[in-house]
């Protein structure tokens, strides 16, 4: 037989019969506002493909040597008029030796990461904002340009198939 008091009985008996345990009551206000202040993404930048060819060994013969750059585009529409500039940033699996571009996947090459560069050529670092790119409110298309590029992280290289993935997010002002 179990001669013990439910723990329930306990705590009732603790806020019940303790002074200066009284419940006390306050107010919550909340605030903010409904706005229109994104972009949609176009359809066709939903999955986007940047063909990077192919790149010589020969070129990265340093740590931050660079293949010829690849442009690519990310394309909004229907932008709220409180939108008045965008910022980027994209994400992936960082490097192991630079974890500032996106690592390329297991089993190819390896040195060599990918850079992601604003339409300026000025590089993006994984994670953190590109500059703002301003946007007109109308249902017109807005073109964002970036452009994309192997870059020796280590040496050795070693040669093999250079594919990477990575994902972008919107940050709006």
């Amino acid at each position: 037989m179990n001669n013990r008091l439910p723990h329930s009985f306990f705590t009732g008996l603790i806020f019940c019969c303790l002074p200066g345990l009284a419940l006390a009551q306050g107010t919550l206000n909340l605030t903010g506002s409904i706005t229109n202040t994104t972009c949609a993404l176009s359809q066709e930048s939903q999955d986007i493909l940047v063909t990077l060819g192919s790149a010589s060994l020969k070129q990265f013969t340093v740590k931050g040597a660079t293949a010829q750059a690849k442009d690519f585009a990310i394309k909004l529409e229907d932008c709220g008029k409180g939108v008045t500039t965008v910022r980027v940033s994209f994400s992936g699996t960082p490097d192991n030796d630079d974890a500032s571009v996106i690592a390329l996947d297991a089993g190819g090459a390896s040195g060599v990461g990918v850079q992601i560069l604003d339409a300026n050529m000025n590089p993006i670092k994984l994670t953190e904002a590109s500059l703002p790119y301003p946007l007109e409110a109308s249902p017109a298309e807005v073109t964002l340009k970036f452009n994309a590029r192997y870059i020796a992280t280590r040496l050795p290289i070693t040669t093999g198939i250079a594919n990477a993935s990575g994902t972008f997010v919107f940050h709006y002002d």
